[in-house]
């Protein structure tokens, strides 16, 4: 009578083999991974090249901070990006307004004139094909308080008069941490 030995599962040795494989392939992905390689070689996209459609309009940008300056605002502490969104095609204006870089909150314009600022900036955005404008504020401390997205198209409807407030108010995208801004009304 022969007695047969095992070799591992199944008798083959397989588990063995499948765990260096195993461990070859956690090796590799370990340095893929942090050293971006995929990115590198270009095999895969960065989230800036699948979130953005082009380079910054750095034209378009200047043209809007002219109108800010026109408008009679401070642009100290102001950042503005024009940026084509990828996944819907849209051109907008991001407006930074960042306390911790200078920006004053409670003197943002020098006179009476900037009560036009959001119309002219409209009509500048519009004639630059700028569909959207975001305006993203950040507190002294650099902790983002909110941020207020709307059409050029409706701002200019309200200003012409042929939208009500209310239609205006419900095409308005307001983003905000309730708590955030209770604590700087606190100051």
């Amino acid at each position: 009578m022969r007695i047969q030995r095992r070799r591992g599962c199944g008798g083959c040795g397989g588990c063995g083999l499948l765990l260096l494989v195993l461990l070859v392939l956690a090796l590799i992905w370990a340095a893929v991974v942090p050293f971006r390689i995929l990115r590198r070689i270009g095999l895969q996209e960065s989230p800036a090249q699948r979130l953005l459609g082009g380079p910054p309009d750095r034209q378009a940008a200047g043209i809007l901070v002219n109108e800010l300056r026109r408008a009679g605002m401070s642009t100290q502490g102001v950042q503005v990006q024009v940026l084509e969104l990828a996944n819907t095609g849209e051109r907008v204006a991001f407006t930074v307004l960042d306390a911790s870089r200078g920006f004053d909150p409670q003197r943002p314009f020098a006179g009476d004139l900037g009560t036009d600022m959001l119309p002219d900036l409209a009509s500048a955005a519009a004639g630059l094909d700028i569909d959207r404008i975001a305006v993203y504020y950040v507190d002294e401390d650099g902790v983002p308080l909110f941020t207020i997205t709307h059409h050029v198209e409706a701002i200019q409807a309200l200003e012409r008069g042929t939208i009500s407030a209310e239609e205006f108010l419900d095409g308005l995208g307001v983003d905000f941490d309730i708590w955030q801004i209770i604590g700087e009304g606190q100051r």
